[in-house]
């Protein structure tokens, strides 16, 4: 990033204290790590003001225009990363102001929001995105038109996943991918309830790949892919072909900013909270969800409707 970029970041992402944020409205877009390393001798020194860079860059990428709790750690040498020295940052993204609508995928709408989500065991234990249930005072689920109440049992903020569980217990519920590790170039199709005010209230389907096996900067929990995204998917199954959970919606790459940053206008830049870490979040939670090998290969109509009856919409009320 050249020192124009970075001059253009810090003018349209703040760096916001939590004082200031109670005189403003603001909506947070998710959780941004940034890392400054000084890989060889001849390299500059790694600093917090690189580290903090990284942050903006990834927050504007979601469509924020501010970050907040930021939190650093500087690191001497070490051989896991490679580096002489290092920082670590991370904040919470936010997009302050009522003008342009964040591209976070959750549909929101004065004081309620929508979301996706999906059932993982017998006991009805529901996963989804963390920040489709940030704040919310009331929430509940809806699966094939069946209201369901559901309470947050865990949230992890750093990985944006969050375990919820409905009364009764669904009767459907989806298993995650065993052994064979998902490889980039593979078909996946992605479940969910986008702009639910506005379209009907079924799951709707997107299909596209994965693009590659980590996100912004190279982060190994997310997953790049190509399958549309729109508000209301967070937290939705990415499903493999065989209709085995890989990936958790999560996010878009907010094109109009990005546009303005490097001059293009990127296409199809969508990401997943990648499986293998929603199964250690789940395992660490004693949540007993299933895996199966991905061995039979369905037509995207029949995975659809093998998986719809255990996808959630999520309602939210602040």
């Amino acid at each position: 990033m050249n020192e124009e970029s970075r001059a253009m970041l810090r003018r349209q992402v703040s760096l916001q204290g939590a004082e200031a944020l109670k005189e403003v409205p603001y909506t947070p877009v998710g959780i941004v790590q940034g890392y400054s390393c000084k890989n060889k001798m001849w390299d500059p020194p790694a600093t917090t003001e690189a580290a903090v860079d990284q942050l903006r860059f990834r927050a504007s990428a979601l469509g924020g225009n501010a970050i907040t709790g930021l939190v650093c750690d500087a690191h001497g040498t070490s051989v896991g990363t490679n580096c002489w020295e290092s920082v670590k940052c991370q904040a919470t993204a936010l997009r302050i102001g009522e003008g342009k609508k964040t591209e976070a995928t959750t549909t929101r709408k004065s004081g309620s929001s929508s979301g996706s989500g999906f059932v993982v065991d017998r006991r009805g234990h529901i996963l989804t995105s963390q920040h489709v249930v940030q704040s919310c005072h009331e929430i509940t689920a809806h699966i094939e038109g069946m209201p369901y109440k559901v309470s947050v049992q865990r949230e992890d903020i750093a990985n944006d996943l969050a375990l919820l569980v409905a009364t009764p217990a669904p009767e459907h519920f989806l298993v995650f991918r065993e052994g064979k590790r998902l490889r980039a170039g593979e078909q996946v199709v992605a479940i969910g309830f986008p702009l639910s005010n506005l379209l009907s209230a079924e799951p709707h389907v997107t299909t596209g790949s994965v693009t590659a096996l980590a996100g912004l900067k190279g982060d190994t929990s997310t997953l790049e892919i190509s399958a549309p995204l729109q508000p209301g998917n967070s937290g939705g199954p990415l499903l493999d072909q065989s209709g085995h959970v890989v990936g958790v919606t999560s996010s878009k790459l907010d094109a109009v900013r990005m546009a303005s940053l490097t001059g293009d206008i990127p296409q199809n830049v969508n990401f997943a909270t990648n499986a293998r870490v929603a199964e250690s979040f789940l395992d660490a939670n004693d949540v007993r969800f299933e895996t199966r090998h991905s061995e039979n290969i369905l037509s995207t109509a029949d995975l659809v409707e093998e998986s719809k009856p255990a996808v959630v919409l999520l309602k939210c009320r602040r």
